[in-house]
């Protein structure tokens, strides 16, 4: 056990003193790892190595020739949510300093929402009410019992 602790420790140390690993966010959050020189990491004003994130700007995750990684920074939000005026939920957006994204636009108080009743069709089955058509109800589907050929 004492071996094992030993043997990733020292690990970890030749690791660290040799390449450090830079996690690279990759199309909207999706972190790959890799490696960079220790040469490369700025010190701040404190001595503490500061991490710099990289965006690519292309889809592959990799630094093609002639492409030149964006630095920026990263956002971590919480996971919190706001509900909306139409009852529906939308959480914060990293890419906007963590704001809460917008809710839908709704043009009318209360459009969006409709009794919860159903109408029976003439073959026995059951429609809603329809919320993008004034809350009128869907049309009844058409069906053959015995359909010809």
């Amino acid at each position: 056990m004492k071996s094992t602790i030993y043997i990733e420790l020292t690990f970890l140390v030749a690791l660290l003193t040799t390449k450090l690993l830079v996690a690279i966010p990759i199309e909207h959050g999706a972190q790959y790892l890799r490696s960079t020189d220790s040469s490369q990491v700025e010190r701040s004003n404190s001595g503490k190595r500061d991490l710099d994130f990289k965006y690519f700007p292309d889809l592959d995750g990799k630094n093609s020739p002639g492409e030149e990684p964006i630095e920026d920074e990263i956002e971590f939000c919480t996971e919190d949510v706001k509900e909306c005026t139409d009852g529906s939920w939308v959480g914060r957006d990293p890419l906007n300093k963590c704001a809460f994204k917008p809710c839908p636009k709704v043009s009318e108080a209360g459009k969006g929402l409709c009794d919860a009743d159903r109408r029976r069709c003439l073959y026995g089955g059951y429609v809603e009410r329809d919320p993008l058509n004034d809350c009128a109800f869907k049309p009844c589907r058409i069906v053959m019992l015995n359909p010809t050929k």
